[in-house]
């Protein structure tokens, strides 16, 4: 299959910013078959205005003013059901740009995108969430280009009022930016067929440990991987093989489980996505999400000595069990409970071991929660 060449580029109150750097580049002979604007929620007039502007240039997924197909979209960044909110600028509305943008990215690399990506317009609050994400996932074929625009040009295209330019204007230029995001990013058997990966369940992490070492690396991975086939073998109802593997880690489980890794960065933070084949949304994979969370919730909760606080977290993780096997109801009965748990809370007493755990989600939360509580 060809790549398609695609436009991403932030919007803001210019809408002629976009139609401007889309005729550029068809002028340089870059076969444009797609343009995604990402700005946050539209819930201002002027935000949905320019995207009014934009539509009407592309009706019917025709590009008006040159009669090219050219399928026009607009993406709002958001990460587990929380929105990019509109002149936000803060931790949490910097995790959300940053994990929605780099799976965009991802996403877009993996149906075969060529990626032009524009920098440098719009308020710099938003540039800089951005910006966060441009030398992430692109690949030496891709482009960065950045948008002059001079106070002339600016002045009598203001709000949409000149969509396009004349061949003989001068104040409108793109600079062409280094790509330099393949350097720290690797793919793990990323091929066509997993294409179909939203067939799987997707899990995102990342470890804020810097520099990362080998040893922590390897002790979550491990301890994440025990955790999924343990979550598979719950789901199932494989109650005397999820005892057997806790006793003896037969290997065999873990094959016959298959969690796949499909991107691993070593930029700081580091991010690997995983996915699930065997797990279900509404079983498996929330279980997996919720006592992930436990663990990571766990050291901010007790923070006395340190004899105190490991008894204290285990305490609080054999609880946590508890609550999340109460969502299986054929596993709520206090007899398989109490063996589940005690096959459960060795794995995530490891995975806890591990330093600079994360996932997106709950660090956007805790954030929240912290901005609340200092208000």
């Amino acid at each position: 299959m060809n790549n398609i060449h695609t436009l991403l580029i932030p919007l803001d109150t210019q809408p002629q910013v976009v139609t401007f750097t889309l005729d550029s580049l068809l002028q340089r002979g870059f076969p444009i078959e797609e343009v995604i604007v990402i700005h946050p929620e539209t819930t201002s007039a002027w935000l949905q205005n320019s995207l009014a502007r934009l539509n009407a240039e592309f009706i019917g997924d025709h590009y008006q003013i040159s009669g090219c197909s050219i399928h026009f979209r607009s993406y709002i960044p958001q990460f587990d059901g929380i929105l990019l909110e509109e002149r936000k600028v803060d931790q949490v509305s910097m995790n959300i740009a940053e994990a929605s943008i780099y799976h965009l990215i991802n996403d877009l690399k993996k149906h075969q995108r060529l990626i032009h990506m524009v920098v440098g317009i719009g308020k710099p609050s938003f540039l800089s969430l951005f910006a966060l994400s441009t030398y992430v996932n692109l690949g030496l074929h891709d482009q960065i280009w950045y948008v002059y625009l001079s106070d002339v040009i600016a002045e009598k295209s203001k709000d949409g009022a000149l969509m396009h330019l004349e061949a003989k204007e001068t104040g409108f230029n793109l600079l062409k930016f280094p790509v330099v995001s393949s350097i720290g990013t690797y793919n793990y058997g990323l091929t066509s067929s997993l294409d179909g990966a939203e067939n799987g369940q997707e899990l995102h992490i990342r470890i804020v440990e810097d520099p990362l070492t080998m040893q922590n690396l390897t002790t979550i991975i491990s301890a994440l991987t025990e955790l999924h086939t343990k979550c598979w073998l719950l789901q199932e109802g494989r109650i005397a093989d999820l005892t057997e593997y806790s006793q003896k880690g037969n290997p065999q489980f873990d094959k016959e489980a298959a969690l796949i890794i499909t991107r691993l960065t070593h930029n700081s933070p580091t991010w690997f996505d995983l996915i699930s084949y065997v797990l279900s949304a509404s079983g498996g994979i929330a279980v997996m999400k919720l006592l992930i969370d436990a663990v990571i919730q766990a050291p901010l909760r007790y923070k006395e000595k340190e004899a105190d606080v490991v008894n204290k977290r285990t305490v609080y993780l054999i609880n946590e069990i508890g609550k999340v096997l109460e969502i299986v109801e054929k596993y709520s009965d206090s007899e398989t409970k109490a063996e589940v748990v005690r096959n459960f809370l060795p794995t995530l007493t490891e995975l806890g071991k591990g330093k600079g755990l994360e996932r997106p989600l709950l660090a956007a939360k805790n954030e929240t929660t912290k901005t609340i509580e200092s208000k």
